[in-house]
C-alpha cells in the first residue's frame, strides 16, 4: 500500500499525452480571473484625517501614484499533477521530482 501511494507522488520523465495536456489548459482557461488594470497610490498614504500611518518614522518617502495593466490569474492554485504535467512537455521534470527507485532506497 505504502509503495502504491509513493508511486502515485512520483513521476516519470515522459511526455504527457495531447489528451492530457489539453485537459490541464482547459483546466486553466476555465479558472481564469479577470483583475482590471488601473492606478493606486503606493507607499505611505495619509488616512482620512491627514495623518500618515506611521507618523513615528521621519523617514516615511512620499507615496507615489503606481499603475498596472490588466492581467489574468488563476482562482485556484496550480495542482501538483498539473506542474508535473507541464514539466514533462517542457522536459524539466527531472529538475522537480524524484525517481521512485531513489524514494525506495530510503
Amino acid at each position: 500500500m505504502l509503495l502504491l501511494a509513493l508511486s502515485t507522488g512520483c513521476s516519470s520523465p515522459q511526455a504527457p499525452s495531447d489528451i492530457k495536456i489539453d485537459g490541464v489548459l482547459t483546466s486553466a482557461k476555465s479558472n481564469l480571473f479577470l483583475v482590471e488594470g488601473g492606478e493606486f497610490w503606493l507607499g505611505d498614504v495619509e488616512n482620512e484625517s491627514g495623518v500618515l500611518f506611521n507618523p513615528i518614522s521621519d523617514v516615511n518617502k512620499p507615496p507615489k501614484l503606481a499603475e498596472i495593466e490588466s492581467f489574468s490569474i488563476l482562482k485556484t492554485e496550480v495542482t501538483w499533477g498539473e506542474f508535473v504535467a507541464f514539466l514533462q512537455d517542457v522536459g524539466r521534470v527531472d529538475d522537480y521530482t524524484i525517481p521512485i527507485r531513489d524514494f525506495v532506497a530510503w
